[in-house]
């Protein structure tokens, strides 16, 4: 009865051994100061997006009101406070006057019974723009905190990112309850890249060929898990980078 998210399905693709220990058995750990700012950043841009009138001061403050929440060292605390107040600041102002204000946010495919050949999928979106509500066309919006100038493989076809956007692509086709027809996707890095200094945005459009692939892809990810694959070293290769390959495996 496991439910496939993208997430789950690209830590299995990345290394078995990374979905057994964090998606499956999920073994407690705590976030690294890098993921509680990522967290803090999208919780900040949800309450600016539904907030009625947003301003750059209420996105700055949703941002420490969230970083606050977060298990953090004093140091961790103050590099993350400074690093987001700058970075969300330069992003309001690069696209405050060009938001789409149409938006459903956190959307979540939990309850749709999403299935594929008898496989749950499920997952939840950053942000859906409605481009045309009498056509009902979308386009979907997930952010990223990390630096986007060492994102390229992520991005290429057969990349992470590029499966993501995929993937929601297909929950919303295969879901009987999702109102809507999603055209094109995007992956939104609220940090400017380093190289540039410049705000980047990827856009996709998934051909129903790719949408193929993946539905391949996910078939057989999901026939290996059944089958406790993960368990064989003997069938596998292991990445030799995650928490759980290195120093030796734990």
């Amino acid at each position: 009865n496991y439910t496939l998210s993208v997430t789950s399905l690209n830590n299995y693709l990345r290394c078995p051994r990374l979905f057994y220990y964090n998606n499956l058995l999920r073994v407690p750990r705590a976030k690294t100061h890098h993921e509680a700012y990522g967290t803090a950043v999208h919780e900040a841009l949800k309450d600016w997006l539904l907030e009625a009138a947003p301003t750059k001061e209420f996105l700055i403050a949703q941002f420490e009101h969230h970083l606050r929440r977060e298990i953090l060292s004093k140091q961790e605390f103050r590099g993350g406070l400074e690093l987001g107040q700058k970075t969300l600041a330069d992003y309001y102002d690069h696209y405050s006057t060009i938001q789409n204000t149409n938006v459903l946010v956190e959307y979540d495919f939990k309850s749709h019974g999403v299935t594929l050949d008898g496989i749950p999928l499920t997952g939840k979106l950053d942000k859906i723009e409605i481009l045309d509500p009498t056509a009902k066309t979308v386009h979907v919006v997930d952010y990223k905190t990390g630096n986007p100038d060492s994102k390229a493989k992520e991005l290429a076809e057969g990349g992470a990112y590029r499966r993501q956007i995929a993937f929601y692509q297909l929950l919303c086709k295969e879901s009987k309850k999702f109102p809507y027809l999603m055209v094109s996707g995007e992956i939104d890095f609220v940090q400017p890249g380093k190289k540039s200094s410049a705000f980047i945005k990827k856009a996709f459009t998934i051909s129903e060929t790719e949408l193929d692939a993946l539905r391949t892809q996910i078939r057989s990810v999901y026939e290996d898990i059944q089958n406790l694959r993960f368990l064989n070293p003997n069938e596998f290769e292991t990445c030799g980078e995650c928490e759980w390959c290195g120093n030796g495996g734990r």
